[in-house]
């Protein structure tokens, strides 16, 4: 399938709103929730 010069603007348009209206209703809270106490050790500094 050959992308189009009105295909492209589409599919842009498309994506554009569909992240304009994720934003509006903001994170879904099971993707901002915070994990108590963090799920990973601290990193230290230097070699691993």
């Amino acid at each position: 399938m050959e992308l189009s010069r009105r295909l492209f603007f589409k599919s842009t348009a498309a994506g554009g709103l569909a992240l304009y209206v994720y934003g509006a209703n903001g994170m879904p809270e099971a993707v901002g929730a915070e994990i108590p106490g963090g799920s990973c050790p601290p990193r230290t500094s230097g070699s691993s």
